[in-house]
């Protein structure tokens, strides 16, 4: 991924962040007839210092576990905020739009899961984390034999990440009474994505939300 250096963010604990609360990424993978992508629910299933492994599902009529080359790496995307930024907010000239993001790419190899048991474990390891968020009590028991039919229709699988990257483009190249009108107006559009946004470049360069 081409990412300018001031944008650059190599801290693992902050890009395993991004794939916590954005875990609704996109699976590229390749094979002899080409590209694939999907987007699916990810989790983060071990973390360490130097240790990533991220685990998910397909549903088997998907081809693209199947049609994957098994020897090459694997990619999942994981986007954050993200917001149009207006030049009029600068209050200065010359100035032209831009787009302030967050952005986390994960690449690694792939491990498919086969065994149904195993299937099971990822799919309720995936709604609990997902419940947790809500704070809801759904209890899985009493629809147990209609999850092991659908489990038969999904196969799951682990990444292995081998690299990490991401960009936080959040307006780190500008002066910090630029970087406040910009997030003042972003928290005055009503839209929760640009307050995400808002929130990151106050963090991010050290300035009050």
């Amino acid at each position: 991924m081409y990412i300018p250096d001031e944008y650059r963010c190599s801290d693992r604990q902050k890009l395993g962040q991004v794939i916590r609360d954005n875990g609704f990424g996109t699976l590229v993978t390749g094979g002899g007839s080409g590209l694939f992508a999907t987007q699916i629910p990810f989790l983060v299933l071990s973390e360490g210092p130097d240790t990533l492994i991220l685990e998910s599902h397909l549903a088997k009529a998907n081809l693209q576990w199947s049609a994957s080359d098994a020897d090459k790496p694997a990619m999942a995307i994981f986007n954050g905020p993200h917001a149009y930024i207006s030049p009029t907010w600068y209050g200065v000239r010359p100035f032209v739009p831009t787009w302030n993001y967050v952005t986390v790419q994960a690449t690694g190899k792939i491990e498919w899961i086969h065994d149904v048991g195993e299937i099971i474990g990822v799919l309720m390891r995936t709604v609990h984390y997902f419940e947790d968020q809500y704070q809801t009590a759904w209890d899985p028991g009493p629809s147990a034999e209609y999850i092991d039919r659908i489990a038969s229709g999904v196969v799951a699988f682990r990444m292995e990440v081998t690299a990490l990257e991401g960009a936080f483009k959040l307006g780190q190249d500008k002066a910090p009474e630029l970087q406040d009108r910009v997030i003042s107006n972003l928290k005055a559009s009503g839209s929760t994505a640009a307050e995400g946004v808002a929130q990151l470049m106050a963090s991010e360069n050290n300035r009050p939300f």
